[in-house]
């Protein structure tokens, strides 16, 4: 364990991402999360960021959504992070924007200095090139394990060069 949960925590592809490492038990992040057996949900202030709702209710995923987004259409219109698991261990750590431009709950923290959410796809072409993948609607970077971004269009580079990065995703690979 990394120690304390960071909405600022840099992003290490296949390694880490919220002050989470991939391969910690559930019960680790849950310990990380200040969570008790009983809490299925709760708030939760993240060290250099906002106070979240953890939500534990469903197995094998936790989910973090932001207290600012009230009446959402849809349930998923507040989650702005996911932890899964599998086997009882953390595999993936995402972070995702929210269909709302004034949302302040927008994680901060950065791969390789600059690039994270809300960061031009295309700044990405800087760590290597850049594959769109159509099936899954994410980008990634060939020989960059354990990464991988959605652009707010959800289609290449070359349809929309002007898309900025909606989704995040550390797993192991």
């Amino acid at each position: 364990m990394t120690g304390k949960l960071s909405w600022a925590a840099p992003i290490e592809p296949g390694r880490q991402m919220m002050g989470l490492t991939l391969g910690m038990s559930e019960e680790e992040v849950w310990t990380a999360l200040g969570l008790g057996d009983d809490d299925l949900v709760k708030e939760v202030a993240f060290v250099g960021g906002p106070s979240l709702i953890v939500d534990s209710r469903k197995s094998g995923v936790i989910y973090l959504r932001t207290p600012w987004v009230k009446d959402a259409t849809y349930e998923w219109q507040d989650k702005v992070g996911r932890l899964v698991f599998a086997q009882g261990v953390l595999t993936n750590v995402i972070a995702q924007l929210v269909p709302f431009d004034e949302c302040p709950d927008v994680y901060a923290g950065r791969f390789g200095g600059d690039f994270g959410l809300q960061s031009p796809v295309s700044a990405a072409k800087r760590f290597g090139s850049l594959e769109y993948d159509d099936a899954e609607e994410v980008f990634y970077i060939p020989g960059l394990e354990g990464l991988e971004f959605a652009g707010s269009n959800s289609c290449d580079l070359s349809l929309a060069p002007e898309q900025y990065v909606t989704f995040l995703r550390v797993f192991q690979s």
